[in-house]
């Protein structure tokens, strides 16, 4: 093992933090999540999702105003499910941890 102060110790103890810059920083583990900054313009379209999917999945209007007929086979539900995910997503948005 080389001494420092010595050629071959120096160069091996120079060596260590030039190696340790150039390591790649690892990706982040599966609990661990990258998240940006929440915009003021996303927030208001996050709540204004949230509202009119609240809105909409309370049925006010007692199925007079449908975007889609219930009855209709197939795809009769698709209008709710829609409501139901901007909800989902807008609260998500909101409630996200922030680091």
């Amino acid at each position: 093992m080389s001494e420092p102060g010595t050629p071959e110790g120096d160069r091996a103890l120079r060596a260590i933090p030039a190696d340790r810059e150039a390591a790649p920083r690892p990706p982040p583990s599966a609990g661990e999540q990258r998240v940006r900054a929440r915009s003021c313009l996303g927030s208001f379209w996050a709540l204004l999702g949230v509202l009119i999917g609240g809105i909409y999945l309370l049925n006010p209007t007692l199925g007079v105003f449908e975007l889609l007929p219930d009855n209709a086979p197939g795809f009769g539900n698709l209008d709710e499910a829609g409501a139901a995910a901007v909800l989902i997503f807008g609260l998500r948005y909101l409630f996200a941890r922030r680091r």
